[in-house]
């Protein structure tokens, strides 16, 4: 079994996510990871953990931000669409259930 995990690249607290990498991993599932840099940077050594990063840039102007955030979203459907082969469940964690593109 295969879990795709889509996370919000803003989200920079871990330790939730690696609670919930720690219970996949003791039941032997394959895990993807869809997080921002800052998550890439400590998961990516993990051995049976699968890590895929989307940038995500800070704007202090409104309209800026809204464009951000539609580009963030192409950006985790395009790693999604990468890493569909075999995945058996998509898991939207902290903040990934704000996320309207990837969930259609």
């Amino acid at each position: 079994m295969r879990i795709e995990i889509i996370n919000h690249p803003s989200t920079t607290n871990v330790t939730p996510l690696n609670n919930l990498l720690k219970i996949f991993t003791a039941i032997q599932v394959n895990v993807c990871c869809i997080l921002g840099v800052r998550e890439y940077e400590y998961y990516r050594n993990y051995e049976t953990v699968t890590c895929n990063y989307v940038v995500n840039a800070g704007y202090s102007n409104l309209i800026f931000r809204c464009l951000n955030y539609f580009i963030v979203q192409l950006k985790i459907v395009k790693a999604m669409v990468c890493n569909r082969g075999g995945v058996d469940i998509y898991l939207a964690f902290i903040g990934g259930d704000t996320l309207l593109l990837p969930i259609l």
